[in-house]
């Protein structure tokens, strides 16, 4: 054997047991590598599980949130309706009330007109009938008749 061979068997020696050993530990890095890898997919998996049990969760009450804003809504204009009709109702009442009591208080402002005007009529007829008389007490108290009478 020459030199150079007994060179490249002591090399070979030397490195075939180290070639071995990195050979030995990218397997097992490789080995690690895999495990990550489906422990990186289980997780990915279940993390988009979750999210789509939470995104049916949120369509879910997005649902029901919609339906209970939809009746509160539609409380919302019945009561208003309601309301509405009861202040129509009541803003006919009174006006129908005020009618009532205008045409009451115009038909008793005319009632006690009349009588007021009955009663200055009589009074003008006794303030006549007074002055009447006063003329006659004057014209006979006065001189100038007691002279004629």
């Amino acid at each position: 054997m020459t030199v150079a061979e007994d060179v490249k068997q002591a090399i070979q020696a030397f490195l075939v047991p180290e070639l071995d050993a990195i050979k030995a530990q990218i397997a097992e890095v490789r080995g690690v590598q895999s495990q990550m890898s489906e422990r990186l997919s289980e997780q990915a998996a279940q993390i988009l599980a979750q999210r789509r049990e939470v995104t049916e969760a949120m369509a879910r009450l997005e649902s029901r949130m919609d339906g209970r804003m939809d009746r509160i809504e539609f409380k919302l204009e019945t009561v208003k309706s309601d309301f509405d009709t009861r202040i129509d109702r009541l803003d006919a009442s009174l006006n129908a009330r005020m009618d009532h009591l205008d045409t009451s208080l115009s038909a008793r402002m005319e009632y006690f007109e009349k009588g007021i005007g009955t009663r200055m009529d009589r009074i003008e007829d006794k303030m006549e009938r007074q002055s009447g008389k006063m003329d006659q007490i004057i014209m006979l108290l006065s001189p100038q008749n007691r002279a004629i009478g």
